[in-house]
């Protein structure tokens, strides 16, 4: 029985954790950062997020922790390929 209320507790927590979006900022104009659930953050893959309500496409540059949360590095290729750093919560 424990077993089974384990193993239920580890994947529920699991995805829940997977149905959230990442939310964040842009620390350099304070703008509001979406990460949908679909997304695999991981470098060098391409995702679409949101900026103040409004989609973009970008390729993750460098992904570091930081005490604050996690920080991304984004070429945003939806304008003119430019570097966006990405603080996420």
């Amino acid at each position: 029985m424990i077993k089974k209320l384990s193993t239920f507790l580890i994947v529920y927590l699991v995805f829940c954790h997977i149905s959230f979006a990442w939310e964040g900022i842009n620390i350099k104009n304070n703008s509001l950062v979406e990460i949908g659930s679909g997304n695999l953050v991981r470098e060098g893959l391409i995702i679409e997020f949101y900026e103040d309500g409004e989609l973009h496409t970008g390729r993750i540059v460098t992904m570091n922790e930081t005490s604050g949360g996690t920080e991304l590095v984004i070429e945003d290729l939806s304008k003119e390929n430019k570097e966006k750093t990405l603080v996420m919560y």
